[in-house]
C-alpha cells in the first residue's frame, strides 16, 4: 500500500537524519537511540550484520574516519526506498 512506504520512507528519513547529527557531532549516543539489534546494513560495497552495541562502535567509529567528518559543516543522506516487513515472533 503507497501510505505504508510513504510512512517507512519518512521514519527512515528521520532516522537517517539523526544518525547523520551524531556522526558530524561526534555523538554515539544520539546514534545508538536510533538502532535495534541485529541490524543489516546494506552498502555499494557489501552487506554488513550488526549484532551488539559493541559492533556497532566499531563501524560508527570507521564511519567518523573514513569520512573525515571533523570540522564538516553539514552531512545530507536521502532515503531511497523501504518497505515495512512482519516481525518475526
Amino acid at each position: 500500500m503507497m501510505g505504508d512506504h510513504e510512512t517507512a520512507d519518512s521514519i527512515y528519513q528521520r532516522l537517517l537524519e539523526k544518525i547523520d547529527s551524531s556522526l558530524l557531532e561526534n555523538g554515539f549516543q544520539k546514534c545508538l537511540s536510533c538502532v535495534d539489534f541485529p541490524r543489516i546494513l546494506k552498502a555499494f560495497d557489501g552487506t554488513i550484520s550488526i549484532a551488539t552495541k559493541d559492533e556497532l562502535v566499531v563501524i560508527y567509529n570507521k564511519t567518523r574516519r573514513s569520512s573525515k567528518l571533523d570540522g564538516v559543516p553539514g552531512l545530507t543522506r536521502h532515503c531511497l526506498g523501504t518497505e515495512f516487513k512482519a516481525s518475526e515472533q
